[in-house]
């Protein structure tokens, strides 16, 4: 009898602890899980709701959980929950990267958004209306446009010009790319009921103070020029095909000889950069070698750009941590309640880095922004500035730093 009684007890005291681990877990507004079939989400996406009746839900899933949308969906759907979110190589969470999971950000109120189709010359100009009516009551900078593209959309740069004329200095940006680390077509945009590709999903933050970046690339003296160009796509570098102009100035000024079978590989290390009239330097990954010997690149390059071969920096030559933490410091982004910082880290510099050093610059990112919590996700490129208040470029190879407060 006193065993049964004992034994009674500790099933009690074991759900109670798990429920306060539970109830520990909603009261932040961050929620990682390594599945997206975790048992958990429901009892989340709940309490969320029930605590924020106005909110919803911004749901990041790694591509290993493509799949679990529709579930998610259903789930969110009978919690009363509206969601919003979008498909990423990988997830950030405690300080290190996951290859599987889903990553919650509770929206205390949920914002102004639309998920825009790209898929024609009309379609895009609706979206940049689209995006201007969004905005069309902000002003002075208190909030924040952030757009997360399908990576596959080729002319994103292009699109984020039109959009900034169309709404100017009236928000902040902050943005980056969702898809597949393999470059293939997957529907990676999604809401409470549909799921897109080939389209941008906008998002109206409300006073929010954007996001800084920074890459690291230094210009060089080596400049070339990308004579025939469609999207990302660069046809010839000083009128010869790309690859081959490409594969000279590697094994000229940085002794690498880059094949079709090691491009892909390599391409990381030798991004080329896009020069800027204000000696800025765009990154642009190259990703893959048609068989013309054209490249395709991670982003636009327009046609005539001014182009030159970089060389990524190891960890111990970097100071990006550095630099974009003390920008986020200097812009006053961490002078508010948020418990969470938001990164948007590219996979190309994962890829550059290796999984030990990338970890370790996310440690380092821990060390210089103490007491916040970092989430984000692996990015296949990137949307913002140097500046919060600076024009919204699309790059490649950075890290972005947001405050969480969505």
């Amino acid at each position: 009898m006193y065993y049964i009684a004992f034994l009674s007890y500790c099933m009690e005291l074991c759900l109670a602890i798990w429920l306060l681990d539970v109830l520990d877990n909603v009261m932040t507004q961050t929620h990682f899980f390594s599945s997206a079939d975790d048992v958990h989400i429901v009892s989340v996406f709940t309490t969320w709701k029930t605590e924020n009746p106005a909110g919803g839900g911004l749901l990041f899933l790694a591509e290993s959980e493509l799949d679990a949308i529709p579930r998610l969906q259903v789930l969110a759907k009978e919690a009363g929950l509206p969601i919003i979110g979008a498909v990423f190589p990988a997830l950030i969470s405690s300080y290190a990267f996951q290859s599987q999971g889903l990553l919650f950000i509770g929206l205390s109120k949920f914002p102004q958004h639309s998920i825009l189709p790209l898929d024609t010359t009309e379609a895009m100009s609706t979206a940049v209306r689209r995006v201007n009516e969004m905005c069309r009551d902000s002003g002075g900078g208190q909030d924040a446009l952030c757009l997360i593209f399908d990576a596959m959309v080729p002319n994103i740069a292009s699109i984020l010009d039109h959009m900034y004329l169309a709404v100017g200095r009236k928000v902040n940006y902050l943005g980056c790319n969702a898809g597949s680390e393999s470059f293939q077509p997957m529907p990676c945009l999604f809401d409470s009921s549909s799921r897109f590709d080939n389209a941008v999903l906008a998002i109206l933050f409300e006073s929010h103070p954007g996001a800084v970046m920074e890459h690291g690339y230094q210009q060089p003296d080596r400049l070339t020029a990308a004579t025939s160009t469609t999207g990302n796509r660069i046809s010839t570098i000083d009128w010869r095909p790309a690859f081959e102009v490409y594969q000279e100035l590697a094994d000229k000024h940085y002794q690498q000889i880059i094949t079709r079978e090691n491009f892909y590989q390599m391409g990381a290390h030798f991004p080329l950069g896009v020069l800027r009239a204000d000696g800025s330097v765009l990154v642009r990954i190259p990703v893959a070698v048609e068989d013309d010997g054209s490249l395709f690149c991670v982003g636009e390059v327009p046609e005539n750009s001014v182009l030159t071969l970089l060389e990524a920096v190891s960890l111990d030559e970097s100071d990006s941590v550095e630099v974009v933490s003390e920008r986020m410091t200097k812009a006053g982004m961490l002078q508010n309640s948020s418990e969470f910082v938001l990164a948007f880290y590219c996979a190309g510099r994962r890829m550059h880095m290796g999984d030990d050093n990338a970890s370790a610059e996310l440690a380092l990112l821990k060390a210089s922004i103490p007491g916040k919590t970092h989430v984000g996700v692996v990015s296949l490129g990137e949307i913002g500035s140097f500046t919060p208040t600076g024009y919204p470029l699309f790059h490649n190879a950075t890290i972005v730093l947001s405050p969480g407060k969505v």
